[in-house]
């Protein structure tokens, strides 16, 4: 068994829907393609709070499997107009495997620029980025790793 989160950035409510079997190796790529399908993102303003942000991992995530602990993450791209996703590695896919997270969407857009922080309870809290804006990625990691600890997987959008 997997947790799902459904992240309303609007109002800060967090939503969770439990995955199991099917639904868990489903994961990744082949759950943002279906999801992007069936919620009509293809129609939606790109840049919109109607655009919702996905990100998913695959059924070993959290393991010491090769290429298991992979992210993808997907919605309808402003560039190209159509929907897919992207994937990273590094130690995110890892981390949400080992928190029992299958992913989470981001819907809606958040009135101010926001850290969101999902603790090793699952316990999601929401804080201002105020401080963080202007900084390079390197430099809002280190903010970052000083406030929530060094063991902390960081997933930033920024220059």
């Amino acid at each position: 068994m997997r947790e799902y989160l459904h992240i309303q950035l609007a109002d800060q409510k967090v939503d969770r829907q439990t995955f199991t079997g099917e639904k868990i190796a489903r994961g990744g790529r082949y759950f943002i393609a279906r999801e992007l399908v069936e919620c009509g993102a293809a129609k939606v303003e790109p840049l919109s709070g109607d655009n919702p942000l996905i990100f998913s991992v695959g059924p070993f995530a959290g393991t010491n499997f090769s290429n298991a602990n992979r992210v993808s993450v997907g919605c309808r791209s402003p560039l190209t107009g159509g929907i897919k996703e992207a994937n990273a590695g590094g130690t995110f896919g890892f981390a949400l495997g080992q928190l029992g997270l299958a992913g989470f969407t981001l819907h809606g857009a958040a009135s101010e620029w926001t850290v969101m922080h999902i603790s090793l309870e699952g316990e999601v809290s929401f804080s201002p980025a105020d401080d963080l804006m202007g900084l390079s990625n390197f430099e809002c990691a280190a903010k970052l790793h000083e406030q929530f600890g060094k063991k902390v997987s960081l997933g930033i959008c920024g220059a």
